[in-house]
């Protein structure tokens, strides 16, 4: 938390664990879990290159369903930058949190008008 609220809470397995349900629900974050559970060699593969850096099993499997989640949401994060501006964070969170109920161009306009009220 010292680092910033957490936008999305992942798990590496389908369904996730309770225990993340109720992590990413105290949050008020999303949850995502893959559409299948993750293997050992599929998360091998994935951290391939964060290997020094791992002190366990546990690591290991947090930092593939991190990283798979990232994958998940990279492409609109960067629609998202691209568009926000200076409202990046509050816009990122809205359109994930909402699922992408909404235009990304949609949202940046509602949040600018907000800042003008």
């Amino acid at each position: 938390m010292k680092y910033g609220n957490p936008l999305v809470v992942a798990s590496d397995v389908n369904p996730a664990p309770k225990f993340v349900e109720k992590i990413a629900a105290s949050l008020g974050s999303k949850i995502f879990y893959p559409e299948f559970s993750m293997t050992k060699k599929e998360k091998g593969k994935i951290v391939e290159d964060y290997e020094d850096e791992i002190n366990s099993a546990h690591e290991k499997d947090a930092l593939a369903a991190g990283l798979k989640a990232f994958k998940n949401y990279h492409q609109l994060i960067l629609k998202v930058e691209a568009a926000a501006g200076k409202n990046f964070e509050k816009v990122l969170r809205n359109v994930i949190i909402n699922e992408k109920t909404e235009n990304i161009s949609d949202v940046v306009k509602k949040i600018a008008a907000k800042k003008t009220d």
